[in-house]
């Protein structure tokens, strides 16, 4: 019997945690780490874009390559004369204007382009993946989203002139607007985890101490109904708290 008890003492701060934690993340501080990752990754791909420029200024017949999941496109005019990956492959009018930070729309996807003059016609496009949805998914079409910027994929990406949405501003530039969908993701993951990991510890040592009191009842096939009560009431408690998400 002592087991029994000491598993139940255990699950009590478990489902408090998940209880008291089991907030979603605000939207605001979701933009604010949003830009911060952002900010980041811009750094990095800046630094590449300057090594690829100085390259590309020695050897006319340079091709860029991949960094990081993000491609290149060198374009004099209205051509696209070297690039790192044909998988999505901006069209020059799409990109002809000038700017800074644009993000795009085609197809199924949405992706930030950033752009770098390199004198005449000729400039480099650097272009970071940031969502792509799929009307039909399955085993093989499934919603992506770019894991390095994005906790979760509740999202919509919006033009940064856009009215609804909240803006992803970095270096004193708007790239895109982000419109919330219902989310699921917790602003305490870490108390969320250990929460999880202690009613999960418990759940198993309640079961064990359950399955070595019933081989003790009089009437062994009583057990049966026992289990299935506890079983049923567990999944009713984890639907009630939201574990799993």
């Amino acid at each position: 019997m002592r087991p029994l008890v000491a598993a139940l003492l255990l699950l009590l701060p478990g489902l408090a945690l998940l209880s008291f934690f089991n907030q979603p993340a605000g939207p605001q501080d979701t933009v604010k780490k949003v830009a911060g990752k952002l900010d980041h990754m811009l750094a990095e791909v800046d630094r590449q874009a300057s090594a690829f420029v100085q390259e590309i200024k020695a050897a006319k017949d340079f091709s860029p390559r991949n960094f990081q999941g993000n491609s290149f496109f060198v374009y004099d005019g209205s051509k696209v004369v070297s690039w790192s990956d044909n998988r999505f492959v901006p069209t020059p009018a799409s990109v002809a204007d000038s700017f800074n930070l644009k993000l795009l729309k085609a197809g199924n996807g949405d992706y930030l382009a950033k752009k770098w003059a390199m004198g005449g016609e000729r400039f480099l496009v650097a272009i970071i993946p940031l969502y792509r949805k799929y009307n039909i998914t399955n085993d093989y079409l499934q919603t992506w989203w770019n894991t390095r910027l994005f906790a979760s994929g509740n999202i919509t990406l919006l033009e940064h002139s856009a009215t609804p949405g909240l803006p992803v501003c970095v270096r004193g530039e708007c790239a895109f607007k982000i419109l919330f969908l219902p989310s699921t993701v917790s602003a305490y993951p870490m108390a969320q985890a250990i929460g999880s990991a202690i009613v999960f510890a418990a759940i198993v040592l309640i079961t064990l101490a359950l399955i070595k009191a019933c081989k003790e009842f009089q009437y062994p096939e009583v057990g049966v109904p026992v289990l299935f009560i506890f079983f049923y009431g567990v999944r009713l408690l984890m639907v009630r708290i939201g574990v799993p998400e």
